[in-house]
């Protein structure tokens, strides 16, 4: 009892955090909050291919890799792609459906009414759904693909994530005067959570991008100021990356060292993009706008025998139109909708070059890359759609 209270006493006297006003106060396993040690280095400057900071001018089609192609004919809500041939996914209503061996089966009909969110397990076994009850009420259910079984999770629960490399989910569920953050391991029925953290915040996001880290993102919007925390699970310390970022939402590579965010523009209308390293320190300001939403982080081939680490995003072509909305509200209420053209950014080598531009029309978010593939859900239409781009 007196270490938790020596630890409250400790972070309620760490004032950049307190002034937020979204993490008050903190107890239980933590010591102070830490800097995270920075990432060394910057990007280097580009090798070929266009300038980070431009968007090159194809004319249309000839030096990307292809037109994307859709891969199902209903709209889908989310997916777990391993390949074009092998992939699951779940509609709006609910349905989960699979397809393997040029066919499709139905896993699950059981209809749900107002599905917010469904996230997949790292191997695309599990389903986490959260769905709307009332205006701010939500449950979360789970679902066994391989035993076609609906399982309830924790009463209370608020936020979720799936580990990147296991079964095991992390919840934050509500407590009565405090939130606790817990693991428990979806594989194994006998588990028990395993608590990490008691505290309380408000409207959180939970992300596990690498084994190590678990991240608290209270996002922004255009008229609200978001915090980033990360949860380092090998020292158990709390960092505050990111603090009092208008607009803020973010993506993390598979290690958590190396992040894309965007802020909303405090003069009142688009944002701005930057690639920010472990510690939230800008690593390259881009002077393009898109949102982590239409990003992903991944491994793509670089020459004839290695590969390295990329970020591919679908961006809009109306850049000026993006700079008189309110950002990231107005895409997220589904207010307009974008014509992309999707580019790879090659981390290692600073190169931006399109891998599909000029053709189609496609707004793209929840994007993923499969063994050079790269997935996403057009929101013009619904469908899942792939681009193969590792050659």
């Amino acid at each position: 009892m007196k270490r938790a209270l020596y630890l409250l006493g400790l972070l309620l006297a760490v004032g950049a955090v307190v002034a937020l006003g979204y993490f008050f106060r903190y107890r239980g396993i933590l010591p102070p909050l830490a800097p995270l040690a920075p990432e060394t280095g910057t990007l280097p400057p580009p090798a070929a291919g266009g300038a980070l900071n431009s968007l090159p001018q194809t004319g249309g089609s000839a030096s990307a890799s292809g037109v994307p192609s859709p891969l199902t004919s209903v709209p889908v809500f989310s997916y777990f792609a391993k390949s074009v041939s092998d992939f699951v996914f779940i509609e709006a209503n609910g349905h989960v459906s699979s397809f393997q061996g040029g066919k499709t089966a139905v896993v699950s009909a059981s209809d749900i009414d107002n599905l917010v969110e469904a996230t997949f397990s790292f191997d695309g076994s599990r389903i986490l759904i959260k769905e709307r009850l009332g205006a701010h009420s939500f449950q979360f259910k789970l679902f066994d693909t391989a035993q076609k079984l609906w399982m309830p999770v924790a009463t209370g629960t608020e936020a979720a994530a799936w580990s990147p490399n296991n079964n095991q989910l992390a919840l934050l569920s509500a407590k009565g005067s405090y939130d606790e953050l817990v693991t428990i391991d979806t594989a194994r029925a006998s588990a028990k959570p395993q608590s990490l953290l008691q505290l309380h915040v408000s409207d959180v996001a939970l992300l596990w991008p690498a084994s190590s880290y678990i991240l608290l993102e209270s996002r922004g919007s255009a008229a609200s100021r978001g915090t980033l925390l990360a949860l380092d699970l090998k020292k158990k310390t709390l960092l505050a990356p990111l603090t009092d970022q208008l607009g803020l939402d973010s993506l993390w590579n598979s290690s958590a060292i190396r992040g894309l965010l965007f802020v909303s523009d405090d003069r009142g209308g688009g944002g701005r993009l930057s690639l920010v390293d472990q510690s939230g320190a800008s690593v390259h300001d881009l002077n393009f706008v898109t949102f982590p939403s239409k990003c992903t982080f991944g491994l793509l081939p670089q020459g004839a025998s290695s590969t390295a680490e990329s970020l591919v995003c679908a961006i809009p072509r109306d850049q000026e139109g993006l700079s008189l909305r309110a950002l990231p509200d107005d895409y997220d209420k589904e207010i307009f909708s974008t014509a992309d053209d999707l580019y790879r950014i090659d981390l290692s080598r600073g190169d931006l070059t399109p891998i599909s531009a000029g053709t189609g029309a496609f707004d793209a978010t929840k994007l993923s890359l499969r063994n050079g593939t790269l997935f996403f859900v057009n929101r013009l239409d619904g469908k899942l759609y792939a681009l193969s781009i590792g050659k």
